[in-house]
């Protein structure tokens, strides 16, 4: 309780009090280390926690609802059957299914401009892939899978598919014997729906190790050259500090900016200006080292 109520007031007397930074100079390093140890913590875990409640009901209904929709990818009256490495299906041949694309709409993101955009992406996006998933032809060859314009064509011994350099080829004869229809399909999708359940607290796992990565990996880079910065904006001033003094003002000053961006966080808010963080620490760092000065 003790440590918790004097990291309190170290917080409180980073945000409030210049005088403070003189008495912090005097203490170890260490002192600093801690501090950061513990803010860092604090706010990573408050930035993991506000992000995975604004996002999971949004994600949760994205992908119940797109989960459904796949179900609609497989016609009702199509049924392949596998026997002995060789395929036959109930329709017609050439026979096509079509490439959907998926709308991001009100469920998903409440900002028209980022939905009008994500569309207008998808729209670009649409032009660029393949019109068709998968083309069902035992004639079909390669330069019939370019004519496709497909993702996929099965022909009579192999399956063709899109790759990312080039068309790869994949041997239908190690499938096993079977029938496929809508109805499996549809299991499919239900068991998949299973596991969507709990792919957003899997979500929150990633989301976690994404921010605590940034808080106390790159934070702790961004400090160093933070330090080196207020370094020489002390000599400017005339301050004789070291570059030690320096890196731990900076790291005790990062506390406003954290702070900004932890509320704008929680709020879902984005600042306007570019590299405000930086700019904002800066700027209270140089407060710092100019009443420092003018206390001498």
């Amino acid at each position: 309780m003790k440590k918790l109520k004097a990291f309190f007031y170290i917080f409180k007397q980073s945000l409030t009090s210049t005088d403070y930074y003189k008495k912090m100079l005097k203490t170890e390093p260490a002192f600093t280390v801690k501090y950061m140890a513990v803010l860092f913590l604090i706010m990573a875990t408050l930035t993991s926690v506000a992000t995975f409640v604004r996002v999971l009901p949004k994600s949760q209904s994205f992908l119940d609802t797109q989960i459904h929709k796949l179900a609609d990818l497989y016609p009702q009256d199509l049924e392949i059957t596998m026997v002995g490495g060789e395929w036959s299906i109930n329709q017609a041949e050439p026979y096509v299914l079509t490439l959907p694309f998926m709308e991001f709409g009100n469920d998903m993101l409440e900002d028209r401009d980022v939905r009008e955009n994500m569309n207008e992406r998808k729209n670009e996006e649409k032009e660029s892939f393949p019109e068709n998933l998968i083309v069902f032809d035992h004639e079909g060859t390669l330069e019939d899978f370019e004519a496709w314009d497909t993702v996929a064509l099965i022909n009579e011994k192999n399956a063709l598919v899109q790759g990312e350099f080039s068309t790869e080829v994949m041997p239908l004869r190690y499938i096993p014997d079977g029938k496929f229809t809508h109805k499996d399909f549809e299991m499919f999708i239900d068991n998949l729906g299973e596991f969507s359940k709990v792919l957003p607290y899997f979500l929150f796992f990633v989301i976690t190790f994404l921010v605590f990565f940034e808080y106390f990996v790159l934070r702790s880079v961004y400090l160093f050259v933070l330090g080196g910065i207020l370094y020489l904006v002390a000599r400017l001033f005339g301050t004789k500090s070291s570059y030690k003094d320096a890196l731990r003002i900076g790291a005790h000053t990062v506390t406003l900016p954290l702070v900004v961006r932890g509320i704008l966080s929680i709020i879902w808010v984005a600042f306007p200006i570019p590299m405000w963080f930086f700019f904002l620490n800066l700027g209270f760092g140089a407060v710092v080292l100019a009443r420092m000065n003018k206390g001498k």
